[in-house]
């Protein structure tokens, strides 16, 4: 989408992509509960199999797609967009919390059933998709920063209330749903600067390969920093705590961003058809 989408509706696209994602995400959580409460994890694993074996047709079917030469690996980190990879950092350090140990945390609170694991994450798609497309065409009307204000408070409640609502299996589900939502105007805000950069360089592949690096990082910290909290109080509910600090980098590195420079390509490079 960096290369693709089009300037002045960057917003309703991702808003789009994140309502679709969302009410698949509808059906996935519920047919999965199922399939793994009364068939077992093996059968479900290999029914998800074929479904990832089928998602590779449309890949295969793409056309070339204009995105600048695929680097090696030695120039990768040339040219580092530093405030991509910083945001990308900060989201990874919210996602060991909200992505990565609350669904832990939130199938321990459902009694570790399956089945009602989905129904919750079922109902949290739908909230998300709700939010993803009124979100995304804010962000067209030129709300992003107003929206990412909203997003980076309602982030930090959501945090707090993930924390505390293990108690009860009905609060531990209200406040996936409204996380979910939170994250249906959180990820338009965060990727419609990501490639708008993106575009700005001239050479997507190599800033989305240095700026995942930054994702890998503040993910693979972020969990390493919930685990010894886990470990030193006892309180697995408390695994999602350190992921609230990244909503400040998040809020910094997105306010505002410096246009990204240009990345110089090598004419001698291929361009790689997606």
């Amino acid at each position: 989408m960096a290369v693709t989408g089009v300037d002045g509706s960057r917003g309703r696209e991702l808003g789009i992509r994140t309502a679709v994602g969302a009410l698949v995400g509808v059906l996935g959580p519920l047919a999965g509960g199922v399939l793994l409460q009364h068939f077992g994890p093996a059968f479900d694993f290999a029914v998800a199999g074929v479904l990832m074996v089928a998602s590779a047709v449309p890949l295969v079917l793409m056309g070339s797609i204009p995105a600048g030469p695929v680097p090696r690996a030695r120039e990768s980190m040339q040219g580092i967009d530093r405030g991509a990879m910083l945001a990308f950092a900060s989201d990874g350090w919210i996602a060991s919390g909200l992505a990565l140990a609350w669904p832990m945390v939130l199938f321990v609170s459902l009694g570790s059933h399956y089945d009602s694991f989905g129904i919750a994450n079922a109902a949290a798609a739908l909230a998300g998709a709700a939010t993803g497309l009124a979100g995304g065409r804010a962000i067209d009307r030129g709300g992003r920063q107003r929206s990412l204000v909203i997003v980076c408070w309602a982030l930090a409640l959501g945090f707090a209330l993930r924390a505390s609502a293990t108690w009860s299996p009905i609060a531990a589900t209200i406040a996936n749903a409204t996380g979910a939502a939170v994250m249906g105007i959180y990820v338009p805000v965060l990727m419609s600067v990501i490639y708008d950069r993106a575009q700005q360089t001239g050479a997507a592949y190599r800033f989305h390969f240095a700026a995942e690096a930054g994702w890998d990082a503040g993910a693979a910290s972020g969990c390493l920093i919930a685990a010894a909290l886990v470990w030193a109080t006892d309180a697995p509910s408390l695994a999602v705590v350190p992921g609230a600090l990244g909503v400040i980098v998040l809020y910094l590195s997105v306010r505002a961003p410096k246009a990204a420079v240009p990345v110089p390509v090598d004419a001698s490079e291929p361009v790689s058809a997606a």
